[in-house]
C-alpha cells in the first residue's frame, strides 16, 4: 500500500538583486490551492441602478490575502535576518519590503510551478 505523505520537493532559489536564498515548494497541496481559490473566486454583487434593482457579479481577487496564502503554501524559508542577525519569516509583511526585481523573480518561479500542476480546461474535459 501506498504511504500518504507530503510528497513535495523544495528547490533553493537564490534572488537576483540581493543574493538572498530562499526555499520553494515545487508544487502545493490540494488543500493549499483550494483555499487560494476561494479567494481569488470571491463574487461581489455591484448594484448597477439606482435602488439595487439590477447588479452585477464581479469577482474580485483579494490580492493580499491570496499573496499570503500563497507565500503560506508555497516558501518553506528563506536566510533573510533583521538588523539584530535575527532569522525573519518570510510573511507577506517581509516579502513586500524585497527589491521589485527580486519580487519578481520569486513570483515568476512560483508561477512556473504552479502552472505545471494546474490543468487547462482543455486537458480537464479530456
Amino acid at each position: 500500500m501506498p504511504v500518504l505523505k507530503d510528497f513535495r520537493k523544495t528547490i533553493e532559489l537564490t534572488l537576483p538583486i540581493t543574493k538572498g536564498k530562499i526555499w520553494i515548494y515545487d508544487c502545493m497541496l490540494a488543500m493549499d490551492s483550494l483555499d487560494i481559490d476561494k479567494i481569488y473566486v470571491s463574487d461581489t454583487e455591484i448594484p448597477v441602478e439606482k435602488g439595487g434593482a439590477r447588479k452585477i457579479s464581479l469577482r474580485v481577487i483579494k490580492y493580499y490575502e491570496a499573496l499570503d496564502a500563497t507565500i503560506k503554501a508555497m516558501v518553506v524559508k528563506w536566510d533573510f535576518t533583521d538588523k539584530d542577525g535575527k532569522s525573519t519569516e518570510p510573511t507577506v509583511e517581509n516579502v513586500k519590503k524585497l527589491p521589485q526585481k527580486d519580487f519578481d523573480y520569486l513570483s515568476a518561479e512560483i508561477d512556473k510551478r504552479l502552472s505545471k500542476q494546474t490543468l487547462t480546461a482543455t486537458q480537464k474535459k479530456n
